[in-house]
């Protein structure tokens, strides 16, 4: 096989949650998404769990604090620490192949290229390369790339270029070379011709970006047996959230908060997060930097009725931040009340 043959993933639509997000009026569909939900997760755990999912911590970036604890009243800091978490997923697709899935490689270099820049925080020497030599694994040995979605992620890093960009002196080679990218259409149709207030937020465009790997998609998708990547818009426009069936219960990886307080407010300790949802009969704390507040609350509900139980404590669902806070000793008092850290199951190994 040739380093960069295209390894086409064969899928399943999953029309219940795109129905459901059909619905209107609008305060009717957190309860067809809640009732799609109960669809995927017999879906999901029809067959067997994947067989082996690690996560790694990847970069650690300064986010604003009203940013990452959305309605907190008082912060004695401006930013505070998360950590982005790459997803590593072994499973056996729809056609019985074995797979090997990176869900949301966050690459922590780039050309800086076309006026947009990356967060200096993300310029460090931690790369995807180095997290999958952790687990044993190469960049060839991945079949599969998904991204949740393009915030702060230059898809040239990923794809490779056709011709040099920016500061480049040569074309560059995919990250990873064998690995079909599942990108949501809306997403790289927000990069080809960005609103101006989304601009600060996505670094390059596809001006010369190789497209011989990318597979821009649609609605949600079954990708084998115990994956799926669920529509989830809010935080932009294109969002997706993988569901995974593991040997631990229904996890959902999310960039729709970076707290588990966002998806249980009635949890949280938090100056004013319990208070503001119980005047505004808000099931979930939407971020300040939503592209659409009404389609994040819609997709957090969505998640947290897919995701299970956490066995630790129950009160709590697995969803997973993709980025998550993490305790810092200058912002002590801004925490969440319940830190999921990631999931690691079963025995990585290469497809």
């Amino acid at each position: 096989m040739s380093p960069t043959t295209r390894t086409d993933l064969p899928t399943r639509p999953l029309e219940a949650v795109d129905d459901a997000w059909a619905t209107w009026p609008r305060g009717d569909r957190p309860a067809a998404l809640r009732a799609a939900a109960t669809e995927v997760r017999a879906r999901l755990t029809a067959a067997a769990p994947v067989a082996a999912v690690r996560t790694l911590d990847l970069v650690v970036e300064p986010l604003p604090a009203s940013t990452v604890i959305p309605g907190v009243r008082r912060a004695p800091v401006r930013t505070v620490p998360v950590v982005h978490r790459l997803v590593v997923v072994r499973f056996t697709d729809l056609a019985g192949a074995d797979r090997v899935l990176v869900w949301d490689p966050r690459v922590p270099d780039s050309p800086a290229a076309d006026g947009a820049t990356l967060p200096a925080a993300l310029a460090r020497p931690d790369t995807v390369t180095s997290a999958l030599h952790l687990l044993g694994l190469t960049p060839e040995d991945v079949d599969v790339c998904g991204i949740g979605h393009l915030h702060g992620q230059d898809p040239r890093l990923l794809l490779g270029t056709e011709v040099p960009i920016g500061t480049d002196r040569a074309v560059r080679a995919p990250l990873l070379p064998r690995a079909e990218v599942l990108v949501a259409r809306a997403e790289t149709d927000t990069l080809r011709a960005p609103h101006p207030s989304q601009r600060p937020r996505y670094a390059g465009a596809m001006h010369g970006v190789r497209t011989d790997l990318l597979r821009e998609t649609e609605g949600s998708l079954l990708l084998g047996e115990g994956v799926a990547v669920l529509q989830t818009p809010g935080h932009t426009t294109g969002h997706r959230s993988l569901a995974l069936a593991t040997r631990e219960g229904v996890w959902v990886v999310s960039g729709n908060g970076h707290v588990a307080d966002a998806w249980h407010p009635h949890l949280s300790r938090s100056p004013g997060l319990r208070e503001r949802v119980e005047a505004t009969g808000q099931e979930v704390l939407v971020g300040a930097d939503a592209e659409s507040a009404l389609d994040q609350h819609d997709s957090m509900v969505l998640e947290r009725a897919v995701a299970d139980a956490h066995r630790t404590d129950p009160r709590w669902r697995t969803v997973l931040p993709v980025a998550e806070l993490v305790p810092a000793p200058r912002a002590w008092s801004l925490r969440g009340a319940f830190l999921l850290g990631g999931v690691n199951a079963g025995v990585l190994r290469p497809a």
